[in-house]
């Protein structure tokens, strides 16, 4: 998204006092800086006009269109895009609101598209997504990594043998093995973060019911299984994302 106060062409005759830009985050949430900005410059009355490409680089979400876009219109402030809403022509508000609406609903479209087309993947027995811990994925085929394949093997025996989640974790620490998240890139800062601080009980022990974890996790005894868990981010934030079990009727299960 990249708004502004003035636009470039020279028969509006704006004179540009700011710039403000949120570059790939999308519309969906109020959490953009340059967003904020924007709206702490346009309270403090330091412009009149704001330019933007298209209603969708501004809002996705209905819930921070229909406060901002009053308190825009209370400050005084017109709004014009590239593609002809202008806030200082009458009738103006059906319009963008419906276009909102419709940014609202490509965002979800495209979620739903996206889940479709890795449940595709799944079903031909092709990595959808996510890492599992001995091995790699090569042309969307979960491929064994040997070095880590032997510490899984290792685990196993271990757990076998009567040792706890704990205390396997302490001897691959001490053992100086790279924990599952060493050499991942997440983004991710919120609580379902993952960790590079070496190993962890719960990498190894996981959850039973939810199958993840080393020793719980069914792709270590041969079947692959998507979509035991669904994420749905908030309409009012699409930054906050909420997750649900899915029943066990609709999960993708291959025999690997």
């Amino acid at each position: 998204m990249t708004i502004s106060t003035a636009c470039a062409s020279r028969s509006l005759r704006f004179k540009v006092v700011a710039k403000f830009g949120d570059k790939e985050i999308g519309g969906g949430t109020a959490d953009r800086p340059g967003y904020q900005s924007m709206l702490e410059a346009a309270r403090a009355g330091k412009f009149d006009i704001l330019v933007v490409e298209d209603i969708s680089r501004l809002w996705r979400a209905r819930a921070e269109y229909g406060p901002r876009s009053a308190e825009l219109e209370d400050l005084k402030i017109n709004m014009l895009t590239a593609v002809g809403d202008d806030t200082r022509r009458g009738g103006w508000g059906n319009m963008v609101a419906l276009q909102v609406a419709m940014a609202e609903q490509a965002r979800r479209e495209a979620s739903y598209r996206t889940r479709r087309g890795l449940d595709g993947l799944a079903r031909a027995g092709k990595n959808a997504g996510g890492k599992a811990y001995g091995y790699v994925s090569i042309d969307k085929v979960r491929t064994i990594e040997p070095k880590q394949a032997k510490v899984v093997l290792q685990i196993y025996k271990w757990r076998a043998a009567g040792w706890s989640a704990q205390r396997i974790a302490r001897q691959l620490n001490a053992d100086g093995i790279p924990s599952p998240g060493s050499s991942w890139q997440r983004k991710d800062t919120g609580q379902h973060r993952k960790t590079t601080k070496g190993w962890r009980p719960s990498a190894i022990a996981g959850d039973p019911a939810r199958g993840i974890g080393i020793l719980n996790n069914p792709l270590y005894k041969g079947q692959l299984v998507w979509g035991r868990s669904k994420w749905t981010r908030s309409a009012a934030n699409s930054n906050d994302r909420t997750v649900e079990k899915v029943d066990t009727s609709q999960w993708v299960v291959h025999e690997v």
